[in-house]
């Protein structure tokens, strides 16, 4: 990271300097917000990609990153993604993607909610170490 200070992460992430100019690769005015903004985005087809997903997204604003959620296991889409963009881009993007069809599934879009915390962590696997010692 070039600078320091609280301002560095954000900088860094948006792929600004802090002047409020951008590279040839991104658009950014000073008065933008540059943190990002996390969107939901459900109900996406098994072969919808994070391309697919970053080309749509394109057309509302400046997107800083797509992940699409895979299985673990098989590496296949769980159906549903993250999308950041910047807080004005964000909001013109639920209003302009949810409900639009893509790859043939009507898109669920809107603002991600902080993740819940799960207890414990083992998932549902309880039990199994008691029992089955030798009887007098």
């Amino acid at each position: 990271m070039a600078g320091k200070g609280p301002g560095a992460l954000v900088r860094a992430r948006c792929g600004c300097d802090g002047s409020g100019r951008f590279g040839a690769a991104g658009r950014h005015s000073e008065g933008e917000s540059t943190v990002a903004k996390r969107l939901y985005v459900g109900n996406l087809s098994y072969q919808t990609t994070e391309g697919d997903l970053t080309a749509l997204f394109q057309e509302a604003g400046s997107v800083q990153s797509v992940s699409i959620v895979t299985d673990r296991d098989t590496g296949r889409s769980k159906g549903f993604a993250f999308v950041e963009m910047s807080d004005t881009d964000a909001v013109r993007a639920v209003e302009q993607f949810n409900g639009t069809e893509l790859n043939g599934r009507n898109l669920n879009v809107n603002e991600a909610r902080p993740r819940e915390e799960r207890p414990g962590g083992r998932g549902g696997y309880g039990g199994g170490y008691g029992g089955g010692g030798r009887r007098g």
